[in-house]
């Protein structure tokens, strides 16, 4: 009796273990037939679009809304540089080296094939209203003349040079000691101007406009690119304990204008040629 009851337990037993492997073998192949779920991947944020450019810089616009000004005149200079354009080779035939600077700045001045102007901004303006006259009185200065070694010093027009921005480096020592190096780039462009230091430009506005206009105007100059680099002089001073060196490298600009522009609005209120005479209609004003 009790032999009887032992077999049937094991008897149960190996039904329920027979139950559990076609259960486990069930499952097994279960899983295999369901596709595998892969985690999900995280797509990295777009980088953000170019800078869409709309056309070229011409001197008959009249606003700066549709056009993108890409022009950075110290990033210009750094460039000629890097490509050896300040001066010619030692194994290079003039010829070569004009034809080297003629690539650079057909480059330069254009923008997708086209045609086109460097714009700057002088960061040394004044803008004042004089409101018995109702017009505006711009300013901008300029920091040196281009001295006797520039080529075109012996023009009969005469050549002004801007100054842009400056920079200081440490570079390698010399005689002993560190060098510092102070940079200065300059941008040119000839004028028959006697005065060398200062230009002035007046605009009339009305007075109910002038109050509202006041902070938003800026002067700009534009031209177009005809050397990349005219002059690279420079002197340095040995200290007691260093090396101060002076560099500056300077680009010539030609069919030079300035434009009186609405910093907010982008639109050209008036144009003044490099004699500061007053251009209407594509025409310069008597």
């Amino acid at each position: 009796m009790e032999l009887k009851k032992a077999g049937s337990l094991v008897l149960a037993a190996c039904f329920v273990l027979t139950a559990c492997e076609d259960k486990k073998d069930a499952y097994t192949e279960l899983a295999k037939a369901q596709p595998s779920i892969e985690p999900a991947k995280v797509t990295p944020p777009a980088p953000p679009a170019p800078p869409v450019i709309y056309g070229p810089l011409s001197y008959a616009d009249t606003s700066l809304r549709r056009i993108i000004i890409k022009h950075d005149i110290k990033a210009i200079i750094d460039k000629a540089n890097a490509l050896g354009l300040d001066e010619k080779k030692e194994f290079e035939k003039k010829e070569a080296f004009a034809a080297r600077k003629a690539e650079f700045i057909s480059t330069v001045n254009s923008v997708e094939g086209k045609s086109s102007l460097v714009f700057f901004v002088p960061s040394r303006q004044t803008i004042k209203y004089d409101a018995d006259n109702e017009r505006f009185d711009l300013g901008v200065e300029f920091d040196t003349t281009f001295d006797q070694k520039t080529p075109y010093s012996s023009s009969k027009s005469f050549p002004l040079s801007v100054s842009i921005a400056t920079e200081s480096v440490r570079g390698e020592k010399r005689y002993g000691l560190p060098v510092y190096e102070s940079i200065t780039y300059k941008v040119g462009f000839k004028t028959n101007l006697s005065v060398t230091d200062h230009i002035s430009m007046a605009v009339p506005v009305p007075m109910d406009q002038a109050e509202a206009l006041k902070d938003s105007l800026a002067v700009a100059v534009v031209g177009k690119v005809v050397d990349p680099v005219v002059m690279r002089s420079g002197n340095f001073d040995i200290n007691h304990d260093s090396v101060d060196q002076y560099t500056d490298k300077t680009l010539l600009l030609s069919g030079v204008q300035f434009w009186i522009y609405d910093k907010d609005k982008l639109e050209v209120k008036a144009k003044f040629d490099s004699n500061l005479k007053k251009i209407t209609s594509g025409k310069v004003k008597k």
